[in-house]
C-alpha cells in the first residue's frame, strides 16, 4: 500500500476546515501527531511519500478525497459523505 500526506503548514491556525472544533491550535501538536501518524503507517507495512506542507494553503494536510487501487479497478473513499 502507499500513502501521499502533506505536512503541517505554519499557516495551519488559519485553516477553514472545522474537523475538531473552532478552539484555538497548537501547531506544534499537530505536527506532532502528523508524525506520529506518518510513523504509524510506515510501522503497518504502508510506503508513505510526504509532500512538503505549503503556507499558502492552511488546510493542505487534510486529504479531501482518498483512493485505493487495485490491478484492475479503482475505488474512490469518500470518507467526508458516509
Amino acid at each position: 500500500m502507499r500513502a501521499i500526506v502533506r505536512g503541517i503548514p505554519s499557516s495551519y491556525e488559519k485553516g477553514l476546515a472545522k474537523y475538531f472544533g473552532t478552539g484555538p491550535t497548537d501547531i506544534e501538536e499537530a505536527r506532532s501527531q502528523h508524525k506520529s501518524y506518518v510513523a504509524k503507517l510506515r510501522e503497518l507495512g504502508v510506503t508513505v511519500k510526504e509532500i512538503e506542507p505549503h503556507d499558502s494553503y492552511p488546510d493542505c494536510c487534510f486529504v479531501e478525497l482518498a483512493y485505493s487501487l487495485c490491478p484492475v479497478s479503482a475505488l474512490a473513499l469518500l470518507s467526508h459523505i458516509l
